[in-house]
């Protein structure tokens, strides 16, 4: 699929509760700080930083070279958005992260810590892991390895999965109830790396409905090309 660069496209899967492209951000220079990153869905759930927030990258370390936001692991330059709510959802994002410590890509402010975390010890540390407090963790081994991935997760009530490339992880957690949701980490566990893009639907998408949407995103930034579900579901939870 040849895309322009930095061209719109609609989604794949309309009903997007947030959508953010960094190929889209029109008006900064190369290094430039970013305070805003608009909600493309319609939505209005801009993320924002009140200090320098991260980054802007005209061309970013993924393959095809399309803008990224840079994040440096700095509390000062994560992004975040109110108005998420309830427990079922279904998260995309385009990352390149570094390969060592822990750090949270996706988090939300709930009183009970949850999202999706690179190097946590009591995983693996080199793993992706949907964290939940005093949940059990599913994990992806050896998938923080430094290079592009387009990572899924999925949550309903109680249950949930997490596919790094179209590979299902291990393991399930228990709820996550959103509603402010962060992009580049908080709770001193900060984002290093360059994140592409974040779509986020607080629906339980079908299986075909999730494969469409990996399937565009892996067009367009060109990283590993998903794998198909064996079986009769692809998550459990359907």
């Amino acid at each position: 699929m040849a895309l322009p660069r930095g061209g719109i496209m609609t989604l794949p899967i309309s009903g997007a509760a947030a959508w953010y492209d960094a190929s889209q951000i029109t008006g900064l220079t190369n290094g430039e700080s970013v305070a805003t990153w608009p909600d493309l869905s319609g939505n209005g759930r801009t993320m924002i930083q009140g200090n320098v927030g991260p980054q802007y990258k005209t061309t970013g370390p993924f393959p095809v070279g399309l803008p990224s936001l840079h994040f440096i692991g700095s509390p000062n330059l994560a992004l975040y958005s109110d108005g998420f709510v309830g427990n079922q959802h279904t998260a995309f994002i385009v990352i390149k992260a570094q390969t060592s410590g822990m750090f949270w890509a996706l988090r939300t402010n709930t009183s009970e810590t949850c999202g999706l975390l690179g190097g946590w010890a009591g995983a693996s540390a080199d793993a992706w892991t949907l964290y939940e407090y005093a949940g059990s963790m599913p994990e992806t081994g050896n998938s923080l390895d430094g290079l592009a991935h387009v990572i899924s997760y999925q949550v309903n009530g109680g249950s949930s999965l997490i596919r790094v490339d179209g590979t299902q992880g291990n393991g399930d957690l228990g709820d996550q109830e959103w509603t402010r949701l962060y992009i580049g980490g908080s709770n001193s566990e900060y984002f290093l790396g360059d994140i592409g893009e974040v779509i986020i639907y607080t629906s339980v998408l079908t299986s075909d409905q999730i494969l469409a949407t990996e399937a565009y995103l892996t067009a367009k930034w060109t990283v590993p090309a998903p794998t198909s579900p064996s079986g009769s579901g692809f998550f459990a939870i359907l």
